[in-house]
């Protein structure tokens, strides 16, 4: 968003740009009451009414600490002794987590909720649980090099894709 949000300002230096960091229903809603002009979210649904633009298919992944070896969280019927980190309730990938774990009947030792991706992928990376997270967020050099992906599903973000609006 940085480089994305540096371009619209050279092209329009004139124009005030306001950016603010909000769940996929808080921006689908304040696009609905025009309270904002433009919104990037992924899908869910009730947004018809919207000019849209798919920015593509986004990987989900399941990310952990090397320490978090003996786990297969593609098991049925277990209770796992590590910590689920994650951003709101409402944040379409932990939906997605959570209805899956629940189908599993998988549950884990606690939940820890953050805001921000950046500081759960630092607690992931400090062994503190794992996360399930749109594999761009977790490419990048910004994880602890020991940090990887455990096998959880093969799902990904298609129809609930980033838009722009």
């Amino acid at each position: 968003m940085p480089a994305v949000s540096e371009k619209f300002k050279q092209r329009a230096p004139k124009i005030r740009l306001s950016l603010q960091s909000l769940n996929c229903y808080v921006i689908r809603d304040a696009l609905l009451t025009d309270n904002a002009d433009l919104g990037i979210f992924y899908r869910v649904g009730h947004d018809n009414a919207f000019a849209m633009e798919n920015l593509g298919t986004q990987r989900l992944v399941l990310v952990a600490s090397p320490k978090i070896e003996n786990i297969n969280f593609t098991q049925h019927n277990q209770q796992l002794s590590v910590s689920f980190i994650i951003n709101e309730p409402q944040c379409i990938f932990r939906q997605i987590f959570e209805i899956t774990t629940r189908q599993r009947n998988i549950t884990f030792e606690n939940t820890i909720e953050l805001w921000t991706i950046k500081s759960i992928k630092l607690c992931v990376s400090c062994n503190l649980g794992v996360s399930f997270l749109p594999y761009f967020t977790v490419c990048s050099a910004q994880l602890n090099q020991d940090t990887f992906l455990k096998e959880f599903c093969s799902y990904s973000i298609g129809d609930r894709s980033p838009l722009a609006v």
